[in-house]
């Protein structure tokens, strides 16, 4: 799992998925966005199936810029699983 953060409140799952496309990244198997009170963060989850996919979209993602705001692409503060 990754998180994925600072991204413009107005892009929806299939933009940002459209973006990982036209960078070749593997795509996640599961996506949500963090919400608090119906109210949007700009924080996306990412769930993958194998570590390389996880440290290549961090890799990728981590500091590109998008519409004036730099992402934010890391791993959340849990233990990592080297063969997940």
């Amino acid at each position: 799992m990754i998180h994925i953060r600072n991204i413009p409140l107005y892009l929806k799952d299939q933009d940002l998925l459209d973006i990982m496309t036209d960078m070749d990244l593997p795509l996640p198997d599961t996506t949500e966005w963090q919400n608090g009170n119906g109210i949007r963060h700009g924080e996306f989850i990412a769930r993958f199936a194998t570590f390389a996919d996880r440290k290549q979209a961090v890799d990728a993602l981590s500091g590109i810029k998008l519409h004036c705001l730099r992402l934010e692409a890391e791993y959340p503060d849990e233990p990592l699983l080297l063969n997940t």
